[in-house]
C-alpha cells in the first residue's frame, strides 16, 4: 500500500490556511510540490530555530559570475536542498 502525503494548505502569501476542515489539506503530487517549494524558499538564516537550515541565495548562488562551474554549483546547491 502507497503511503499518502498531506500538507496544510498554504494561500498566494505563503500563509498556512484554517476553518475549512479537509479543504485546508493538500495531499500527493500537490503536497509533494508544496513541500519542494517552501524548502526552497526558505533562505539560509531565516528560520530561528534552525539558522543552519535553507537555501544559501544570498550566500552562495547570487551575484557570482554566469560561468559553467558556477552554474553547476548552483545546481548542486538546490539538489542537496
Amino acid at each position: 500500500m502507497a503511503a499518502t502525503i498531506t500538507y496544510r494548505k498554504l494561500d498566494q502569501n505563503w500563509d498556512p490556511l484554517f476553518g475549512q476542515g479537509q479543504a485546508n489539506f493538500v495531499s500527493d503530487i500537490d503536497a509533494v510540490a508544496q513541500a519542494i517549494a517552501t524548502r526552497l524558499k526558505l533562505l539560509l538564516g531565516e528560520w530561528w530555530a534552525n539558522l543552519n537550515a535553507g537555501t544559501p541565495l544570498f550566500q552562495s548562488m547570487l551575484g557570482a559570475p554566469g560561468s559553467s562551474k558556477h552554474l553547476d554549483t548552483v545546481a548542486l546547491l538546490l539538489k542537496q536542498r
